[in-house]
């Protein structure tokens, strides 16, 4: 088909409209600090609440933004302390532990705040885990200083005595929305979110179904389905 003169005209006159109304709103609207910056604005450790004498566990440090959200590019070598306390008294113990004293992070993350950077491997990319072990039974704490001296503290482990730790604590959020109603991102974003960064147990997403009758009948079937399979491949 030939096109002519006028009709290119036409065209390009339509693409450069469209491309000014987008430009202004990206002027206008875009964030580009929520977009570009990832910088490490604080160090989050995860461990087990309720473990055993002797236990192995896992606990792992995450370097979150300003957004929560992993910051990929973070660098540096934090130091790790135990802070421990008697069951009853609270009075602090000196507890026997195996766990390092040092742990380094590595990065080969450009993906700023645009792209997720547990979707990065060879390198931590702000996530580093490692196992540990504790004898003496109490309350503990890890302290991970970073390397300009900033203190961030574990939530609670309780060790107890072996054998007496069948009942143990888990953790989760069992309501979350997605764009599928009034939310934002997609059920797998969320999971993999939830699973990846927030290291929760369980999920859940409770998006609003006044918003499916909106759509056609196959619309809201596929929607359904999606909901299904995205939750069983978590």
């Amino acid at each position: 088909m030939k096109i002519t003169k006028k009709k290119l005209a036409f065209l390009i006159g339509k693409i450069a409209i469209i491309a000014a109304l987008f430009g202004t709103w990206v002027i206008l609207f875009y964030d580009f600090e929520v977009a570009f910056s990832n910088e490490k604005s604080v160090l989050w450790c995860h461990a087990p609440s309720i473990v055993e004498i002797d236990e192995d566990f896992e606990v792992v440090i995450e370097a979150w933004d300003e957004y929560e959200r992993l910051a990929g590019s973070y660098i540096d070598t934090v130091s790790l302390e135990l802070e421990s306390y008697n069951y009853t008294s609270l009075d602090s113990l000196i507890a026997i532990k195996n766990f390092p004293n040092n742990l380094t992070f590595s990065s080969n993350f450009m993906g700023g705040g645009i792209f997720p950077a547990y979707k990065f491997t060879g390198a931590d990319n702000g996530k580093k885990s490692f196992q540990m072990n504790i004898s003496t039974p109490g309350i503990h704490y890890i302290n991970v200083i970073d390397g300009n001296g900033n203190r961030y503290r574990s939530n609670p482990i309780i060790v107890k005595p072996i054998g007496t730790a069948k009942n143990r604590l888990y953790w989760g959020d069992i309501h979350g929305h997605t764009t599928y109603s009034d939310g934002s991102g997609l059920p797998s974003g969320s999971y993999e979110f939830a699973r990846e960064v927030a290291l929760l147990d369980y999920a859940a997403l409770t998006d609003h179904a006044e918003h499916f009758v909106r759509m056609g009948d196959i619309d809201v079937f596929n929607m359904f389905q999606n909901y299904i399979s995205t939750t069983n491949s978590y």
